[in-house]
């Protein structure tokens, strides 16, 4: 476990070398880096969302269609990620607990990710030495059913819109694992450059881009193209800096990367880099709004404080930061957006890091931030319903969850989940699901 922890660490320590004069990571977010896979992942609009968020969340909030009632058929689950190897559902209608599923009381909870219908969510987890598996569990029972065998060190997932594939990152042996959904098994590992840690899926279903940084002493890094009907890497594509998120606008042309002291914008038609974006930031997790106009872009604290950069897809034009609290959270920044496009959620820390943390929203037609939501310490991750009412705050330290409900930005009361909650992932029975996990 140290060797994998040094090998997440060091996605910090290379964006330090390209900004020392930027305040040193707080100690306790260089403890728990490994409880948040950059992802923005991963997430939300960011990285993964069960499918890639811009490929589904993105896709249907285009059509402007109301969300349909939640029918028990429909209901709304949130899947939290316990640091006992656990997961936890909530039902989002009462906010309560459901009975955990077990995966192991020596499993580290890493990644989650939803099929687009809903009925499987996969967890990625590794045990002593680091063995990775992913985890099938049938949400219609909350049962887990076989590990998938598959690379060291997995770290981040993807789901294909289609659902017929899963791609998982194994960051201690440089490759992705695609598995088959159908039958839950794992194909040939796909090698990509060294340290990847994240992915993101064009909506067609056509290329997976994987970040990669080099070897540990170099940057710029590079992102990977994979064919998905192949499984075959692609030439790798130089972006600058050293990667570490990811996300890909709702139309599929462009993907949008985190990558030193910039954001550099890649055109997927012909896997070529684009003049980058620069604001004199350091860029660390992006969401992009449903109707692809406008990517968030979460900066490393500053002397103004943690800033969110909103840049322009049209022009790739940076537009003033807008700050959104003092200083990092406890562990590191976490964004989403809501399927409607109005508000952006970010984790932040807004009193110090003696102080719980906060969620500061972010009102996208004027890009004004609104009065922080205090919600706890060592907040690690958020997700948000498909209706857009109720965002999901996972807190690793006092090991709950916070629902915040959207139409005033107050917290509810905390759900209990058990210590080192870092991940979530929101689904609707029948479709419709948005992951940010760690």
């Amino acid at each position: 476990m140290a060797e994998l922890d040094e090998l997440l660490t060091a996605a910090l320590r290379d964006l330090a070398t390209e900004a020392p004069a930027l305040p040193p990571l707080p100690p306790r977010a260089r403890r728990r880096i490994r409880a948040r896979r950059a992802t923005a992942i991963v997430a939300s609009v960011a990285v993964v969302a069960g499918v890639s968020a811009g490929a589904v969340l993105g896709v249907r909030a285009l059509t402007k269609a109301a969300p349909p009632p939640a029918s028990p058929r429909h209901q709304v689950t949130a899947y939290v990620l316990s640091g006992s190897g656990r997961v936890i559902p909530i039902r989002a209608a009462t906010n309560q607990a459901l009975p955990p599923i077990k995966l192991g009381r020596n499993r580290v909870l890493c990644a989650i990710a939803v099929t687009p219908d809903g009925k499987t969510a996969y967890v990625a987890s590794h045990g002593p030495g680091f063995a990775g598996t992913v985890t099938p569990i049938r949400t219609a029972t909350g049962t887990a059913l076989r590990p998938v065998k598959v690379g060291p060190g997995p770290c981040a997932l993807a789901v294909t819109p289609n659902g017929k594939t899963v791609y998982v990152i194994n960051l201690a042996s440089n490759t992705v694992t695609p598995i088959r959904t159908a039958t839950n098994t794992a194909l040939p590992p796909i090698r990509v450059g060294s340290r990847p840690l994240a992915i993101a899926i064009t909506p067609d279903g056509k290329t997976a881009y994987v970040t990669t940084r080099g070897p540990v002493a170099r940057c710029p890094g590079t992102v990977t193209p994979i064919r998905i009907a192949t499984n075959t890497a692609l030439p790798p594509v130089r972006v600058g800096g050293c990667p570490i998120a990811i996300a890909i606008t709702p139309d599929g042309k462009t993907a949008y990367v985190a990558a030193g002291s910039q954001v550099t914008p890649i055109r997927t038609a012909t896997n070529t880099a684009l003049r980058p974006i620069k604001d004199g930031h350091i860029p660390v997790a992006i969401a992009i709004t449903p109707d692809g106009k406008t990517a968030y872009v979460v900066n490393f604290a500053t002397s103004r404080g943690l800033t969110v950069t909103p840049i322009r897809t049209a022009t790739n034009k940076a537009l003033p930061p807008i700050t959104v609290g003092r200083t990092y959270p406890q562990n590191l920044p976490s964004i989403a957006i809501t399927p409607d496009g109005s508000t952006v959620y970010v984790i932040t820390n807004v009193a110090g890091p003696a102080h719980p943390d906060a969620v500061t929203p972010i009102r996208t037609a004027t890009n004004t931030a609104l009065a922080p939501i205090t919600v706890g310490r060592g907040s690690c991750a958020l997700a948000i319903t498909p209706d857009g009412k109720t965002v999901y705050v996972a807190n690793m330290s006092p090991g709950t969850v916070i629902p915040i409900q959207t139409a005033t930005n107050t917290a509810l009361a905390p759900i209990k989940v058990g210590r080192g909650a870092c991940g979530i992932a929101v689904m609707q029975h029948g479709g419709r699901a948005e992951t940010k996990s760690r």
